[in-house]
């Protein structure tokens, strides 16, 4: 029987955060009231991470391990499509986004099958972000939205909700690893006609943040030029 609901958690080098996320989303999940799993990819560690993975799904029947290639864009497409819930939650290890926010998200899923966070519309919050990320968060914001995604302001909040089916049909066509490939995913959303609404959400900084905001922000610019090119291509049908 499929579970109602898929939480997938990206992992690279996270032995120290990763206990402290499960020991937050396994409780919670377990008082939900709702069927579901919870599914994190390994991508590449050269730390504990791995074992320590392993040890969660030792002890709890509905967690699941899974190795993918090194980036994040590749584990997330690496869990979206190995879950099999009826609804699949991405979600950072930081949990910036506290874990109760899932039932807000599900809400929002009965008014349509891509849910994503986001930190600029209303009732959001962001708490203790550091200057330089805010401006360079925004900066790339403004690229997005003038290349690709008008009408998003957010597209790179790590915490998104998908309908399982739409899951499926938008992760197969991915082809962007790195951490841009929210942009291609919403990108490809509309391109099949597929809603896309934002949630405003609590946000708190991490610092021990693994995002580097100059150098990342280039890369991901990069990665936007790469999805025009492949829809001019016809690389997505």
């Amino acid at each position: 029987m499929k579970p109602e609901i898929s939480v997938i958690i990206p992992v690279y080098n996270e032995a120290r955060r990763l206990p402290r996320a499960l020991d937050n989303i396994l409780p919670f999940m377990y008082d939900f009231g709702h069927t579901w799993e919870v599914i994190i990819v390994e991508n590449g560690s050269t730390d504990h991470t791995y074992h320590i993975a392993n040890d969660y799904a030792w002890q709890h029947s509905s967690v699941y391990v899974i190795r993918s290639r090194p980036a994040k864009g590749q584990a997330v497409k690496s869990g979206m499509l190995y879950a099999c819930g009826k609804w699949r939650y991405m979600c950072d290890v930081d949990l910036s986004t506290p874990i109760h926010c899932l039932s807000h998200f599900l809400k929002m899923g009965q008014v349509a099958p891509i849910v994503i966070g986001s930190r600029e519309v209303q009732k959001s919050q962001r708490i203790n972000e550091p200057k330089q990320r805010r401006v360079m968060g925004r900066l790339f914001n403004r690229v997005v939205q003038s290349v690709l995604l008008p009408g998003i302001s957010d597209s790179q909040c790590g915490f998104k909700l998908f309908r399982g089916d739409v899951a499926e049909k938008l992760f197969l066509h991915q082809t962007l690893t790195g951490l841009a490939f929210d942009v291609e995913i919403i990108y490809l959303a509309r391109l099949m006609g597929i809603r896309v609404i934002e949630l405003g959400v609590p946000w708190t900084h991490d610092p021990d943040s693994r995002v580097r905001p100059v150098r990342d922000a280039l890369l991901m610019t990069r990665d936007l030029w790469q999805v025009k090119r492949n829809e001019i291509k016809g690389a997505y049908g």
